[in-house]
């Protein structure tokens, strides 16, 4: 087999992925790479190839320019021109993608092989995979991630106009992208019953089309039970023990009482409803006195720095510090490696005997909340999306 995964957004590499620089680096990227690695692995798949645009801008990583990053001896990244080099957010590639298309097909041809199965993630993607696959006459695969039509459900409740929600984020075209995947795909893939059940309700599609839901995994290597330190300290690579001492020095510069237990809200900052859950959280636990609130908000460097819907979340949280009087409990980290820090800090929530909360109202999947239960730490979350399905999952497997 020789399977075609496309993820056009966003920032895509195989290492130190920066995972919440922005909106669209965000746990879909995760996602694609650890199940391109993850397909390579089977016997009867020959080769993965995981598509993803090109881009060179000097405000990004000369990483990302790359033609072709090999991940494993049967799986590699290939990058292919798209609306030209600079960094765009995906609402202004929707003009380019034929072009897209076009440099997909050609680079499948030159390989000299016809793709097993397409499979695109994410409308942007799958508008291409819908193309190339039946260019190749091969079976299309289509995972929405998120959708345009629960996407405008929140904005309108948030104030937003239709008209406003076209301007800014294309939201006709999408929906009717949508639409198009769904009247022309094998194979609809969804993480979560909820997305299954839910996010696809207000769409026409065949009653005889194929709906598998598939929870995604983590990655075991990394993402291991905190009590290891105690159990098995000599299997534990020595780069999770200099991150483990790297993250307790780091987070003694914010605490007052660095031993007590923590709060963990792990997220990006692209939603002023993230900002507000938390604030409740953080003001509900203060007065306990037995719990330190702790938020980290993804890659950054200088606020001032960050878009603007990012730039008005951590000064909103900041401002939250001041207001509810948490100095000394409450830390946001500017830097954090996922591939090392991230999970320590999950095991130093869970040594700690504190708590993981995932505080969005609405949560499609939850990729932390799988993290969280893999290093022994404790979630809590919304009822709303898929975190129902993730705490059976978890509850089943600990059976």
């Amino acid at each position: 087999m020789y399977i075609q995964l496309i993820s056009i957004h966003g920032l895509v590499r195989g290492h130190d992925i920066e995972m919440g620089r922005d909106s669209d680096t965000g746990g879909q990227i995760v996602y694609v790479l650890e199940l391109a690695r993850t397909l390579a692995q089977f016997d009867e798949v020959e080769q993965v190839d995981l598509f993803t645009r090109r881009i060179k801008d000097k405000r990004v990583s000369d990483d990302y320019a790359q033609e072709v990053e090999e991940l494993d001896p049967k799986c590699r990244i290939i990058r292919l021109p798209c609306g030209g080099g600079r960094y765009l957010r995906k609402e202004k590639l929707w003009p380019t993608l034929d072009e897209f298309v076009d440099n997909m097909i050609a680079f499948t041809t030159r390989e000299g092989r016809t793709p097993t199965v397409v499979h695109g993630h994410y409308a942007d993607a799958g508008y291409v995979a819908r193309v190339v696959a039946s260019a190749f006459d091969v079976p299309f695969i289509f995972t929405g991630h998120s959708l345009g039509k629960p996407k405008f459900d929140y904005l309108a409740g948030q104030g937003m106009t239709w008209e406003e929600a076209v301007a800014e984020y294309h939201i006709d075209q999408r929906i009717q992208v949508e639409q198009d995947c769904l009247a022309a795909t094998d194979l609809v893939v969804t993480s979560t019953s909820h997305e299954r059940d839910n996010q696809y309700q207000d769409y026409v599609r065949d009653p005889e089309l194929r709906v598998e839901v598939i929870p995604p995994g983590t990655d075991l290597s990394r993402f291991f039970p905190y009590y290891h330190y105690q159990t098995s300290p000599a299997e534990i690579d020595e780069n999770f023990k200099q991150a483990r001492h790297r993250m307790h020095e780091e987070l003694r510069r914010f605490f007052f009482q660095p031993d007590k237990p923590l709060i963990l809200a792990l997220c990006r900052p692209d939603s002023a409803r993230t900002s507000a859950a938390l604030a409740a959280l953080w003001r509900v636990a203060r007065p306990a006195g037995d719990g330190e609130p702790r938020g980290s908000a993804g890659v950054r460097d200088d606020i001032d720095d960050l878009p603007d819907s990012e730039r008005q979340v951590l000064t909103d949280m900041l401002l939250m510090m001041d207001r509810y009087d948490l100095y000394g409990k409450m830390a946001v980290p500017k830097q954090l490696d996922i591939g090392l820090e991230v999970p320590e800090l999950y095991r130093i929530a869970a040594s700690s005997h504190g708590v993981s909360v995932n505080s969005a109202f609405t949560e499609l999947f939850g990729l932390t909340l799988i993290e969280s239960s893999a290093c022994g730490l404790p979630f809590v979350s919304t009822s709303n999306g898929g975190p129902t399905d993730i705490a059976r999952n978890c509850e089943r497997s600990r059976c």
